[in-house]
């Protein structure tokens, strides 16, 4: 597979970094990742915005930004993909200690056959330790993501399809992949941004095309309002997964209102 590095297109395999790389040394920068498909990516401006805004928070020169879906479309006719998982890493070139001395960025894009057939999630759980809490960061992909590794191997170690993140407070945040929406009474609740959960694109695209409505509940959910909701759905950038079971409670994953949401992006 090619990638596309600061530009120019490479093989993946012969791409190299220096040791003394921000990215590797400090965890200097961040990530996206997008669904390709059908020369397109679905959610675009949203992943666009959310980019701009790390732009900002990490000071990174904006005027370097390039034109990235040109970039993407041209990779992934280049590696013969007609429907992809994109990631795209932004990270500050070398210099400095702690204090990096330089705005300017590296980045990189990759692509990958998406070949995901799953229409649901069967079995979650709750990761038992609350470890979410709300910073300047906590809505973009950081390339430090020491916490995620960790829920990964807990929920790998229990054979579990996705895990429920809390956040110090004990209140609903995410999972390890997704945001995570419920359904009671036919009204949509979702964690608030406060909780630490990433500002998924989805999730954003879910809640604007419901501001009009009274049907949507952002705020602050402790786990039992989730183990009584009627269903319950997970969202990325790659799609909208309805929750069979979470430990003992099972939930309808063919409710209406998720047949909706996931008109969304079709």
């Amino acid at each position: 597979m090619k990638i596309i590095l600061n530009g120019h297109f490479h093989e993946e395999s012969n791409a190299t970094l220096q040791l003394s790389d921000r990215g590797f040394q400090y965890g200097d920068g961040f990530f996206e990742t997008i669904l390709y498909s059908s020369k397109s990516c679905p959610l675009w401006s949203e992943h666009l915005e959310r980019i701009t805004t790390a732009f900002e928070l990490f000071d990174f020169d904006i005027n370097q930004l390039p034109n990235l879906l040109n970039e993407i479309k041209t990779l992934c006719s280049k590696n013969n993909l007609k429907k992809a998982r994109i990631k795209i890493m932004f990270w500050r070139k070398e210099g400095g200690l702690f204090t990096p001395s330089t705005n300017n960025f590296n980045y990189v894009i990759i692509t990958k056959e998406n070949t995901q057939r799953e229409t649901y999630k069967n079995q979650i759980d709750f990761y038992p330790k609350p470890i979410n809490s709300f910073t300047p960061f906590s809505f973009l992909k950081t390339i430090s993501s020491l916490k995620y590794v960790l829920v990964g191997k807990y929920m790998q170690s229990r054979h579990l399809d996705e895990i429920i993140i809390l956040d110090i407070n004990g209140y609903i945040s995410e999972t390890l992949y997704c945001n995570i929406f419920w359904i009671k009474n036919n009204k949509l609740f979702t964690p608030s941004l406060k909780t630490g959960c990433v500002a998924g694109v989805m999730r954003k695209k879910i809640i604007q095309n419901h501001s009009h409505q009274s049907t949507i509940d952002e705020g602050l959910f402790k786990p039992e309002e989730l183990i009584n909701a009627d269903a319950i759905f997970l969202t990325n950038a790659l799609g909208i997964y309805p929750v069979k079971n979470i430990n003992t409670s099972s939930f309808d994953i063919s409710h209406p209102l998720i047949d909706i949401m996931k008109n969304i992006i079709e």
